[in-house]
């Protein structure tokens, strides 16, 4: 690679064949000129046509150079009196190959918490797929984030390679604002190109490809790469109801408790049929009797209003287009009562569909401590990726996990900690990791927990190690609720009678 120097600070242009190809290059014609200190108009020109070529990065404080690499003469930048880089692929062509090329340094390894979708994967899917059959050797896929060059067609494009296969781009709206950024770092950092962990997670046109970046070493936001789906954002816009108190209710309208109570009935039998079977004609009818019965409770300060704006939600939820009316109806009556667990549940249920941890955190720190434990195991489903309606990415469903015990260990929500901890302790088990399921078990006992399935495995082990008063203290815990299985009752009761009766021979 061969580097000329063109001009420093502003002295001026030095005469010679570099100008005449920087003025050829900027349509400019020396003329009679040639040789001649060039007029400022011609200056003007070729600082202009840098600018182009250098993606708008021109500025007087930097050293213009002219670097030949085999293919042409191309104009950088460089800090006058310091090291000079090139662009941070060496000799690149106008369309980026399919593959990663040779770089003038090894990527910077910079994963973080921000999943950025790659976009236009659907056109390399063939590429998509064997970067996904090729995984790094401890398992992790690494993508590298390559500028296009300027004289390409796409000058602002920030390629992704995965495993040095070509899987798409970023999008185009943040694409120009990367670009720069990225360039900036490789100058910085000795021409090294930015690289994180990839994932790779199945939709209906294929695999999708998702980064796990690290956005503070380039000195961008957040919020640039970070999608966050409309149901999020209009959850977010509703917050301030649930923050304010609750209003003082104290009125009675027993016919319109009477109706309401007819209205909830309706909705429970279509809400039960299946999904073939249902009408959609009759959700208007019986949105507009909820809606009627939610001004009539509130003009009489009932407190049942909350039930008939629960009832409302439960109209609109399954009409098309009507998701901010949903939603404004399930925060509406957990304003009036923040009790409701049933609310609470559904509310979940419905913006799971597009869940989005911080959000979802969020919003969970908002419920009321008795009403979390159903509220835990449905996101515990969605964190893991089983949930029929709404699905997590492994990144994001392990973060939400840790955020959500750590707000339950900090607000003293024994609740949520024994959820979490049965839960782990069974997918311990499954994995055949006993310590972990163990000590997992113990912990969720230790917080309360009924669970039936954990208790029972629970108490499995600790009868063969002969610890029959631990036992005994597990199954009496989890006897104290009427469980839904008489036969997972039975079984426990006996268990627990063969322990009472070790117990004098052991103690």
């Amino acid at each position: 690679m061969c580097i000329e120097r063109l001009r420093k600070g502003n002295r001026p242009w030095r005469r010679g064949p570099v100008r005449m190809s920087l003025w050829t290059a900027a349509g400019c014609s020396p003329g009679s000129t040639y040789g001649c200190t060039p007029s400022s108009s011609r200056r003007y020109a070729v600082r202009s046509h840098l600018r182009r070529s250098s993606g708008g990065l021109c500025d007087n404080r930097w050293d213009w150079w002219r670097v030949y690499t085999g293919q042409g003469f191309r104009v950088v930048r460089g800090a006058w009196g310091g090291a000079v880089y090139g662009w941070p692929v060496v000799d690149p062509p106008a369309e980026m190959p399919a593959r990663l090329p040779r770089l003038v340094a090894a990527p910077a390894w910079m994963p973080g918490h921000v999943e950025v979708e790659v976009v236009g994967e659907s056109f390399h899917q063939e590429a998509v797929r064997a970067a996904a059959t090729d995984p790094g050797g401890d398992g992790v896929w690494m993508a590298v984030l390559v500028p296009a060059p300027s004289h390409s067609r796409y000058p602002t494009a920030v390629v992704v390679y995965v495993q040095t296969y070509l899987v798409g781009y970023l999008s185009a709206e943040a694409s120009a604002q990367v670009h720069r950024a990225v360039l900036a770092f490789a100058g910085a950092n000795g021409g090294r190109l930015p690289s994180c962990p990839a994932e790779f997670y199945d939709f209906e046109h294929g695999q999708q490809v998702v980064l796990l970046l690290d956005l503070q070493p380039l000195g961008l936001p957040h919020e640039l790469l970070a999608s966050v789906p409309e149901m999020a954002r209009s959850v977010a816009g509703l917050f301030g109801w649930l923050d304010q108190p609750a209003p003082v209710l104290a009125g009675c309208d027993r016919v319109a408790r009477g109706r309401l109570e007819t209205v909830e009935a309706e909705c429970a039998t279509e809400t039960n049929k299946r999904f073939e079977e249902r009408t959609p004609e009759v959700w208007p009818g019986l949105e507009r009797r909820a809606s009627d019965l939610v001004t009539r409770l509130g003009s009489a300060a009932d407190p049942w209003v909350a039930r008939a704006w629960l009832a409302l939600a439960r109209c609109t939820r399954y009409q098309k287009g009507r998701r901010d009316d949903t939603l404004r109806a399930y925060v509406s009556a957990l304003h009036v009562e923040r009790g409701i667990a049933d609310a609470w549940v559904e509310l979940f249920e419905y913006v799971c569909a597009a869940p989005y941890a911080p959000m979802l955190l969020d919003l969970y720190a908002r419920v009321p401590v008795l009403a979390r434990p159903a509220v835990a195991a449905h996101l515990l489903r969605v964190s893991y990726g089983e949930d029929r309606h709404g699905k997590l990415r492994a990144f994001s469903g392990s973060a939400l996990r840790v955020a959500l015990e750590r707000l339950a260990v900090n607000q003293g929500d024994d609740g949520t900690v024994a959820v979490l901890a049965a839960d782990n302790g069974l997918r311990a088990e499954k994995a055949e990791n006993i310590d972990e399921a163990v000590a997992s078990y113990r912990r969720a006992v230790a917080a309360g927990s009924t669970d039936p399935k954990a208790i029972d495995r629970l108490s499995i082990w600790l009868v063969k190690q002969g610890l029959y008063s631990e036992a005994a203290a597990a199954l009496t815990q989890a006897l104290r609720v009427p469980l839904e299985k008489m036969s997972v009752q039975e079984r426990l009761r006996k268990r627990l009678e063969r322990c009472q009766r070790k117990l004098p021979s052991v103690e």
